[in-house]
């Protein structure tokens, strides 16, 4: 299979290689050619890709279910980043709830948070890869915002609800410059107009979405663009 594109100047783009084969095993070879228009910057050097990879990992995101007592322990149904690319066949989807509103880590829409131990130096565009399907989105468009708040600071790009359908798509978003050392990271998977009990004049088809993660089919994950010192 060939695929050709045309691309901008730095364009952010990502390549999901997928099979559903499955048997018998075969090896999968991928080749990628870059052809320039135009003539190449001299003050322009080859980069190597520092990104580190978050993926959306864990039960039930958020923090609206109650601690599951297991063994005598209480492990919480909240989900977390994990650094390990997910190889799971069954992927984790949920879909929010047609209540709440639009502030950060909120009880009723998907978000996702973990603390950087290592405190990397990130700096350039972050940007996220979510999985997405909506039933009533396009009926009714609303907008979905995916939220990333870096040291609490928030980040947000809008994706107009008629581009989200009924299969599951991918969306590669964006976010503006950080230049930090980052401690903690978390993602929300928002939507307006917001429908709460009070705001009642509100469509109920504008908030429902829902987020397909943990898995090898949908990788949903977010990119911190580190600085290394190598």
């Amino acid at each position: 299979e060939t695929v050709t594109t045309s691309l901008a100047d730095c364009q952010l783009f990502d390549v999901e290689v997928r099979s559903w084969a499955g048997s018998p095993a075969q090896v999968l070879s991928l080749e990628i050619e870059v052809t320039p228009v135009g003539d190449a910057d001299p003050d322009v050097l080859p980069r190597t890709d520092t990104r580190r990879a978050l993926y959306l990992a864990g039960d039930r995101p958020g923090n609206l279910t109650p601690p599951q007592d297991t063994a005598g322990a209480d492990y919480p149904f909240r989900a977390t980043f994990s650094d390990e690319r997910p190889t799971a066949n069954m992927p984790n989807a949920t879909t929010r709830p047609v209540v709440g509103s639009t502030i950060p880590k909120n009880p009723f829409q998907p978000w996702w948070a973990g603390q950087l131990e290592d405190f990397p130096l990130v700096s350039g565009k972050p940007s996220a890869l979510v999985w997405l399907s909506s039933p009533t989105q396009q009926q009714d468009p609303g907008t979905v915002l995916v939220q990333l708040f870096v040291n609490g600071t928030e980040h947000t790009v809008e994706i107009p609800g008629e581009e989200l359908t009924q299969d599951v798509r991918p969306f590669l978003v964006e976010f503006p410059e950080v230049d930090t050392q980052v401690f903690e990271v978390s993602l929300q998977v928002a939507a307006l107009p917001v429908v709460s009990p009070n705001t009642a004049s509100e469509h109920l088809g504008d908030a429902n979405h829902t987020v397909w993660f943990d898995s090898v089919q949908y990788q949903s994950r977010v990119f911190l663009p580190v600085v290394t010192t190598d």
